[in-house]
């Protein structure tokens, strides 16, 4: 045969095998991916309709479709060259027995010694010999079964069936058992259930006409793909039930560049704007005091006027029929520092601060004080527990108050102090703000007031004991003082596992971030205003009751006209945001979007009070239009702040501004700016808010590109932390800042070692714990304790104790220690057991507890002395868990 034929055959053959493969690949990848998000849909029925099931399933063919097209053609070409070999030797009927084996060792490798890679199993004598053992006995199992199925008739419908089967079986075991624990263990599931896939494949029946066959293929290959790409792109639920409920699929998609959600486009005539109608002029009242009461915790759905069922505040209820009640008013942060803050300045203080503005600033005692008012103080010391450094001005100023009492004081106390400061200081007028602590965990039942032992119960008893308090007060300025303004609110809300958490500062679900807001002015009718509210309203309200001008930095709503009843006049909209989210409300719509990705969250709260049901995907329309007024908002966020360099302010690029406020879609102008002026300070900022913000897969190879261009510097090093943190190939780079230890750049150490640490490297461990000093419950604080206990380094184990004294980082640290599973962790988390007051600690210390043997006794004795519930069920299934 000549040369010219043998080629073309050779060719002819090659791409005969290659379509044979794509074809084994995209049938067998596809029915494990549709498997996969069938088991994943199906703890999903309740969550998602008929469409997104649909979706879901397109989506597992195209992502199964993908691997298997890859696992068929490495499969080929090992297979391939294994039977070339084996037929020099005559012997190419044993190849199976070889080829498979070779293919899947690395997994059964990876698997028999992860095993054993617990704390627990690494002392089982001869581990290390089980594991070589266990991974003789799966290679020497793989080639069997290889060697058995080249035996089976093709053909038979059993045979394919009976793989389906077995792939269903190992798919809801992989969804099912030990989810979210133990990787090795779904990642090896996951690539058996691939190849159970493709062997369904090869034993289906062959059809007998190929063009149908290829036809059919395509069909199987776009339509998903059509299908899953518009889902991406359309449907926040997918990406959740992607990500968060399948077990293989999250594994094919991480490593994918996935679509970007689309928006729609919303005109920006249909957007709320700022209030541009004409309102009445509100009540005045001149020369009358001010008396602002804050409950801490102080959740408006545990108040009579607001519909509780207990009769928990029946002082509160007396004033609310008195009163001018806001029916849905909003703090600025579920944070004490933050609200407070905000409430007494009048500015949106959280989102400020990110934009390095505003640290200083007027408080409205600074203005009452121009006009002839003395102000007073009453609060705990915790007012400033969550980020005091960041407002350490007012801290230490105490607000500009005059007359201060900062100390822990029960609200009796309280009402000593301030009958003591008008009969000894007797004001002519005064503004005089006090905060009542009780409510704030932990909870303690107060005699008299005794509905249960749960966490809720005593939260109620605390109320209770408060409103007894609020009440004594209101009767003594009546008596004494009786042209008072009394204005009632509280700092934040209050969880109890409403959506997963508890207590405050996690979350902007109505349970944190609602609060009551009463005024009672005296001579003004009651009233319900059902629109919404804020917290930083309350300055320039008192300065509008009180007929003060109200200074332009305050950038609340004088609430002065629906006091005096403006009808049919709709309040501006409400925002808040804490550490990685956001939130506005208007007209009862709420969206809720978190700032390192462009998942949102849109709530009717009209119809779902309890924000449960998300209508992201079903009224998109109207989440852009909020969505267009939260950016308007904080564009518009420090344009009114003078600061020491005015004319930096008004040079300083739209996309820093926006990296500060943490908004990832920046990344593409912040690289542009580290990349045009790497020399610059701006340039160096960009290029460190590319590293701190969440890591932009997309943007790896620019990311890496724009480093080794600006070859060294601040800004090149923090645009290598960027480029691996986003997958890019920097890490010799990385690895050598992390021995920086000068002064100006233990930032950047710091931030390599962490990204380090993500990715599974242990060169920065001890830069990250010797950072734990200096923990102060925040994000970062949070997401550092969460790598060092994924690592596994139990170097970390006595820095993370000592972290334990930070109660905003204590159930992170349980959690971190539960992974170490270190021995000297016992005493310290049987003390979290039994003492700490905070329930989820407790809950979380008796799961870790599980993890060791010879616990039982300390949980029994537990279980003994625990009151709440929740911790209750915790310890039972603690005792009952098996022991490695």
């Amino acid at each position: 045969m000549p040369k010219s034929n043998r080629f073309f055959d050779a060719a002819w053959a090659s791409v005969n095998a290659l379509i044979g493969c794509v074809l084994f690949g995209v049938w067998g990848g596809a029915a494990a991916g549709v498997v996969d998000a069938l088991v994943s849909a199906l703890r999903l029925w309740d969550q998602i309709g008929g469409v997104r099931r649909a979706e879901l399933f397109a989506l597992g063919a195209a992502l199964g479709a993908g691997a298997g097209v890859a696992a068929a053609c490495v499969t080929a070409m090992v297979a391939a060259a294994v039977t070339a070999v084996a037929r020099r030797f005559h012997k190419a009927h044993w190849a199976p027995a070889v080829w498979a084996p070779l293919l899947l060792a690395p997994v059964l490798w990876f698997a028999a010694f992860a095993a054993f890679a617990g704390p627990k199993a690494r002392t089982i004598p001869g581990h290390v010999l089980l594991s070589v053992a266990l991974f003789v006995i799966g290679l020497a199992g793989c080639g069997g079964f290889a060697l058995a199925v080249t035996h089976i008739k093709r053909g038979r419908w059993q045979w394919p069936l009976l793989a389906l089967a077995c792939l269903f079986a190992l798919g809801w075991v992989n969804a099912n058992v030990l989810p979210r624990l133990y990787p090795w263990f779904h990642t090896s599931l996951a690539i058996f259930a691939l190849a159970l896939g493709l062997l369904a494949a090869w034993l289906w029946p062959r059809p007998k006409r190929a063009r149908g066959l290829v036809i059919a293929t395509l069909v199987v290959v776009l339509a998903p793909l059509a299908v899953s790409y518009h889902a991406l792109t359309t449907s926040r639920q997918i990406r959740f039930a992607l990500f968060d409920k399948t077990a293989a699929l999250s594994a094919y998609a991480k490593v994918l560049p996935l679509p970007s959600a689309k928006r729609v486009a919303v005109p920006r005539a249909s957007t709320p704007e700022a209030l541009a109608q004409a309102l009445p002029t509100g009540p005045k009242r001149p020369g009358a005091d001010v008396v602002l009461i804050t409950i801490d915790a102080l959740r408006p759905d545990h108040v009579g006027a607001y519909g509780y069922k207990r009769r928990t505040t029946p002082s509160l209820d007396a004033l609310a029929a008195q009163s001018t009640r806001f029916e849905r008013a909003y703090t600025q942060a579920p944070h004490t520092s933050f609200a407070t803050t905000s409430m007494l300045t009048g500015k949106y203080y959280p989102t400020l601060l990110r934009l390095k503005a505003g640290e200083g600033g007027d408080p409205i005692t600074t203005v009452l004080r121009r006009y002839g008012w003395r102000t007073a103080a009453f609060y705990p010391p915790a007012v400033f527990f969550v980020d005091g450094e960041k407002l350490a001005s007012f801290r230490d100023s105490a607000f500009g108050f005059e007359y201060v009492k900062v100390e822990f004081l029960d609200a009796e106390g309280r009402l000593e102090q301030i009958k003591s400061y008008f009969d000894t200081v007797k004001p002519e007028h005064a503004f005089l703000w006090v905060h009542f602590f009780e409510p704030h965990e932990p909870y303690e039942q107060h005699e008299g007031f005794a509905f249960g032992s749960g966490d809720k119960d005593r939260y109620d008893s605390e109320v209770a004991y408060t409103d007894r308090a609020v009440g004594k007060l209101v009767a003594y300025l009546r008596s004494t003082r009786p042209n008072a303004v009394v204005i009632v609110s509280a700092d934040h809300g209050e969880e109890f596992d409403e959506h997963g958490g508890r207590y405050h500062g996690s979350s902007l679900y109505e349970e944190q971030v609602r609060v009551p807001l009463l005024v009672h002015v005296p001579g003004l009718p009651p009233q319900v205003v059902n629109g919404q509210a804020e917290l930083l309203d309350v300055a320039p309200t008192v300065l509008g009751l009180l007929d003060i001008p109200i200074p332009v930095r305050m950038k609340g709503t004088d609430l002065g006209p629906w006091l005096a009843g403006a009808p049919g006049t709709a309040l501006p909209s409400a925002f808040a945001e804490v550490e990685d989210k956001r939130m506005v409300v208007h007209d009862q719509k709420k969206l809720i979007c978190a700032r390192e990705s462009t998942v949102c969250q849109l709530f009717d709260l009209a119809a779902d009070p309890s924000e449960r049901r998300d209508l992201i995907d079903h009224q998109p329309a109207q989440a852009e239009v909020l969505r267009a007024q939260m950016e308007r908002w904080l564009d518009a966020q420090g344009r009114y702040e003078v600061l020491q360099a005015p004319a930096a302010r008004a040079a300083l690029p739209k996309a820093i501004e926006r990296g500060r406020l943490g908004e990832v879609e920046a990344a593409p102008e912040l690289l542009a700016l580290a990349a045009a002026a790497p020399a610059t300070p701006l340039g160096e900022e960009a290029a460190q808010l590319l590293a701190v913000m969440p890591a932009q897969a997309t943007l790896a190879p620019a990311l890496a590109t724009a480093a080794k261009r600006c070859k060294e510097g601040r800004t090149a090093a923090w645009l290598a932390i960027a480029a691996y943190a986003a997958g890019a190939d920097t890490q010799p780079e990385v690895r050598s800042l992390v021995a920086l230890t000068d002064e100006p750049s233990r930032d950047l150490a710091f931030n390599a070692a962490l990204v380090l640490a993500e990715r599974g490297e242990k060169l920065g461990v001890p830069v990250l714990t010797a950072s734990l000093a200096t923990c102060n419950g925040t994000l970062l604080c949070r997401r550092t304790i969460g790598a060092l206990g994924k690592l596994g380094e139990r170097a970390a184990v006595p820095a993370l104790h000592d972290t334990m004294a930070d109660v905003n980082a204590r159930l992170e640290v349980v959690r971190a220690l539960g992974q170490l599973r270190d021995p000297r962790s016992l005493p310290v988390l049987t003390k979290a057991l039994r003492e700490d007051k905070r329930v989820p600690v407790r809950a979380e210390a008796a799961r870790v507890l599980a993890l060791y043997p010879q616990t039982r006794a300390v949980l029994r004795q537990a279980l003994g002395e625990e009151r709440e519930p929740s911790v209750r069920e915790a310890i039972k299934a603690a005792i009952k868990a098996p022991r490695l």
